[in-house]
């Protein structure tokens, strides 16, 4: 009886031991400090030392400055002053832009060089390595008063983080997979915290912006024997469509001489609307999408005071001019559209 109470309670403690090791928290700010200076070393990428930081359109007017040592120092005109103290951080800008519009839990994604980094607009910021905004905890924040303190306290804002036990570690290396590799080169270690590393004895490599858990170098993949296989049905498949070709050319041929020969059917033959027009008309869509958003977001910085009166329109009123532009040009490529396929028709 003794034997069988002391394996009962040796079973609940294992067991209370692996749900605590299958779980684990995380705090988002640890990568806050890496999201900044990759985003700064981003600006700079081909830029020569001196010259202005090369910063994407809808940021031109909250991130400014010029590239030193391979980093955005913002707002000075050259590498010899100092950047003013108390800037809000470039990640924050960014996080607030990516939720700009959107809706709590809906999604926010930057991508990269093939990378995709994600998470979730929770309160207008974005919140990367997160699928839901109930995993952060915090609560209501600006001003509030809590029941017994004295009037006119305010209680200090909290500090967000994951919410413990919510979060199993397969999934938390999924989630941190590209945000432990932000701007760190091949076979170098990924960024993991420390107290999660030592837990859960997690570690690993960068390879190509990703890491590698639980490997010390990234590794090349070998080339098998059913490549080879494979290498040997692709060259008779080419053959085959070498000959097809051949083939189709030389009908092709008979067609057009029997088509010349024709003397009373003179109906010209008009090709279909080259792709080029739809993709500059996706560019040219695209290009009035980004000039919208512009405008939005210098109606939300007007409103929010983080605007001069002046600025505000000069900025809408340029944008307007060149909405009005983008426009005539859509639909100029439209009417050569239409007019093409009518012609196909006929």
């Amino acid at each position: 009886m003794k034997k069988t109470i002391l394996a009962l309670a040796v079973a609940c403690l294992l067991s209370s031991a692996y749900a605590s090791n299958n779980n684990a928290m995380l705090d988002y700010k640890f990568y806050d400090n890496m999201l900044e200076d990759y985003l700064l070393k981003r600006f700079c990428e081909g830029v020569k030392r001196g010259e202005r930081c090369n910063v994407a359109e809808p940021l031109k007017d909250n991130i400014r400055g010029v590239c030193c040592d391979g980093k955005c120092k913002r707002e000075v005109s050259n590498c010899r002053e100092e950047q003013p103290p108390d800037l809000e951080p470039v990640a924050n800008i960014v996080k607030e832009m990516l939720c700009f519009s959107k809706e709590q839990n809906e999604k926010c994604i930057i991508s990269d060089r093939g990378n995709t980094l994600e998470g979730r607009c929770c309160d207008s910021m974005c919140y990367f390595g997160i699928r839901d905004c109930d995993e952060i905890i915090s609560e209501p924040i600006f001003d509030k008063i809590k029941p017994g303190t004295e009037i006119g306290h305010v209680e200090p804002e909290p500090k967000p983080a994951y919410a413990e036990d919510t979060v199993s570690v397969s999934d938390l290396q999924e989630r941190i997979e590209v945000l432990s590799c932000l701007g760190i080169p091949d076979n170098k270690r990924c960024e993991i915290p420390a107290e999660i590393a030592d837990e859960y004895n997690l570690y690993g490599v960068c390879c190509s912006q990703k890491c590698a858990f639980r490997v010390d170098e990234c590794q090349n993949e070998p080339v098998t024997d059913d490549k080879n296989k494979g290498d040997d049905s692709s060259i008779i498949i080419l053959l085959l469509a070498g000959f097809i070709i051949i083939l189709f050319f030389i009908v092709l041929m008979l067609l057009i001489q029997r088509f010349l020969r024709g003397k009373n059917k003179t109906e010209s033959l008009l090709p279909p609307p080259s792709e080029d027009y739809g993709m500059e008309l996706k560019r040219l869509q695209d290009e009035k999408k980004s000039v919208e958003e512009m405008m939005k977001l210098a109606q939300f910085k007007f409103r929010k005071r983080k605007l001069d009166e002046e600025s505000f329109r000069e900025i809408v009123r340029d944008q307007q001019k060149r909405l009005i532009e983008i426009e005539a040009r859509i639909n100029e490529m439209e009417n050569r559209v239409t007019v093409l396929e009518e012609k196909q028709k006929t």
